[in-house]
């Protein structure tokens, strides 16, 4: 069963990528995808769609999920490129995350977070360059990339992504994947589930280790601690919940790669 779970990551899936003659507007709709053959994941709840023209590279990603849409809003989106046609992380595509913004610290939930706008200095449309594997990090201000874009829409129950690359590089457009023959990789990353270990090596908001109690009641004999005999406060059923809403966001995950092949 373990090698079953692992081959969902390492399997790489094979998309065709036509070309248009009419290329997609970058604006994160994906009203200018109708007639796409998409590709489905069914089990991560996503579909993606690949066109091109002589000089662009398009990508269309459609989510439904609301979670994988929170684990992204919150760790970010990483789209890995290989124009050898591999799982070589050449060029990277990084939309980044909103790490301030934790489901259990917003009112109204998940839902919320997905309707609320995200800060100025992170909007939807932030882009990060990451070459050679994280060899390098770079922030494109708008106008910066050489036609390099990409463009992320929040909906109430997943997200639409869309993605632009240059495929010929010029001094204008110095982030291009230009493609050796008539294949391409592409991988898709989101911020992964922290090992138990690291997770238990790191100190909880009281600047304590998980586990090292000062005293069974936490607050003293009979206080307010998991231990004081007093039961659940009025608040734990909520606490519940919201713990449970935060192990779905933290377990959903996007881990795949394609071969996206040059379709005539």
């Amino acid at each position: 069963m373990v090698w079953l779970f692992l081959m969902q990551f390492w399997v790489v899936k094979p998309l065709d990528c036509p070309v248009r003659e009419t290329v997609p507007v970058i604006d994160g709709s994906l009203a200018d995808w109708p007639d796409e053959k998409w590709q489905v994941l069914s089990k991560q709840k996503v579909a993606l769609a690949t066109c091109r023209d002589g000089r662009y590279f398009y990508l269309a990603i459609r989510g439904e999920d609301p979670y994988l849409a929170r684990k992204i809003r919150m760790g970010g989106l990483t789209v890995w490129l290989d124009p050898e046609g591999g799982r070589g992380k050449v060029l990277g595509v990084h939309l980044p995350g909103h790490m301030a913004q934790r489901p259990d610290r917003e009112a109204g939930g998940l839902e919320a977070a997905l309707r609320n706008p995200p800060p100025k200095d992170n909007s939807a449309d932030a882009l990060v360059v990451v070459g050679g594997d994280g060899a390098f990090r770079k922030k494109l201000e708008p106008g910066e990339g050489g036609g390099l874009e990409h463009r992320m829409t929040y909906t109430e129950t997943g997200f639409y992504y869309e993605l632009c690359v240059p495929l010929n590089r010029t001094e204008a457009a110095p982030y291009a994947v230009a493609v050796a023959g008539r294949k391409l990789g592409l991988g898709l990353e989101t911020m992964q589930r922290p090992k138990r270990r690291e997770v238990a090596a790191r100190p909880d908001e009281r600047g304590a280790r998980p586990g090292a109690s000062g005293g069974r009641g936490g607050m003293g004999r009979g206080g307010m601690g998991r231990g004081g005999g007093n039961g659940p406060g009025p608040g734990a059923r909520g606490d519940r919940a919201v713990g449970g809403e935060r192990k779905a966001v933290m377990k959903a995950a996007l881990k795949q790669w394609f071969r996206i092949n040059w379709a005539a």
